[in-house]
């Protein structure tokens, strides 16, 4: 295809897909609910007042708390309804200020110089850039392919964000940077800013929001931090630690911080908790190779409580008592009466 022809083509993708995204954010369908707040918790929140101060200049403990209580549950209610009402107020798109086609399709032309790589598929609905590497405090997590389906604005799930050249994190791979978590955004700060600009059509200023936030780092807000980026999680508490100051179990080779990590009271192997049995006899705990099959009750028993006959205390203690009562209970014969007598004390049959 001819340079000309295929700028042509390229202008014409970008004009039917701004003219998409701009039937979509003014369609009365894609505009969210109206929000009211409730007249009837003010009412109760009012009469609920006076019933308390009533109580409280009669002295009546026992109502002014529960009052108390009712009064607590109707302000929560009435603010939570304040803030949906709030957000839908911050995120409903003003038809005046939405951006004409001719201005979103000046906002697809400015990604091409703000991020190189453009895509527009119009089969799928959808635009998407790439951004640079993004590196956070040394630890470089690759390029990002950010990608708005425009078929679902109005939707929080409108967009997602993609690892072209995936880090992730060691201890869970659905976290390619620390505020994603399957391609999905913690918006944070910024998400205000990323409602309002879809919902006005500033498509350029969506794309770069959301690159800021990319290059941005808070651990507080991270579903894992950096500390932990390259960490490994401890088999047994489950915290993150350090790869290099982890333990490994000599058994299956989980990994374990120092606080769970154990040892074979033989042969000192590391050990995790699952990894370590007690002897049958002394209760102490060994590893596997450290152990041995009681051959009377199948037990596990270490070897210095193992005896002769590779039994445990308490099977060797049951073998001689049954070889004591067999002994007990055999028949007495006149040699054996002769010589349980004393010396010239035997009985001579008539």
């Amino acid at each position: 295809m001819r340079p000309a022809a295929k700028r042509r083509r390229t202008m014409t993708e970008r004009y039917r897909a701004a003219t998409a995204i701009h039937a979509m954010i003014a369609s009365p369908q894609n505009r969210p609910e109206s929000v009211s707040i409730d007249p009837q918790v003010l009412d109760r929140i009012a009469r609920l007042e006076q019933r308390k101060q009533t109580a409280e200049r009669l002295h009546w403990q026992s109502a002014a708390v529960q009052l108390d209580q009712h009064l607590i549950q109707s302000v929560r209610a009435l603010a939570n309804q304040a803030t949906l009402k709030l957000d839908r107020l911050e995120s409903e798109p003003n038809l005046s200020q939405v951006n004409s086609v001719r201005e979103i399709f000046d906002g697809l032309t400015g990604l091409k110089a703000d991020f190189g790589v453009v895509n527009i598929d119009r089969k799928n609905g959808t635009v998407s850039v790439v951004t640079e590497e993004i590196v956070l405090d040394g630890v470089s997590l690759g390029p990002f392919e950010i990608q708005l389906q425009w078929r679902h604005l109005g939707n929080s799930s409108c967009y997602s964000v993609i690892a072209r050249d995936p880090n992730p994190a060691s201890i869970c791979e659905s976290n390619t940077h620390p505020h994603l978590q399957d391609d999905r955004l913690c918006e944070g700060d910024g998400h205000s800013a990323i409602k309002r600009a879809l919902s006005e059509g500033r498509v350029h200023d969506f794309f770069v929001i959301v690159r800021q936030i990319l290059h941005s780092y808070n651990p507080a807000s991270a579903y894992v931090t950096l500390d932990d980026w390259e960490g490994v999680e401890c088999r047994d508490c489950g915290s993150t630690i350090n790869k290099d100051g982890a333990s490994e179990c000599s058994d299956c080779h989980c990994d374990l911080c120092n606080e769970c990590s154990t040892s074979c009271d033989d042969c000192g192997e590391s050990l995790c908790d699952d990894c370590r049995h007690p002897c049958k006899s002394c209760e102490n705990k060994y590893c596997r190779c450290c152990l041995t099959r009681c051959s009377g009750c199948g037990e596990s028993v270490c070897q210095d409580c193992l005896n002769k006959g590779e039994q445990c205390d308490d099977c060797l203690e049951k073998k001689e008592q049954e070889e004591a009562g067999v002994e007990s209970s055999a028949p007495v014969t006149d040699e054996d009466t002769v010589h349980s007598l004393r010396v010239g004390e035997a009985i001579v049959s008539a």
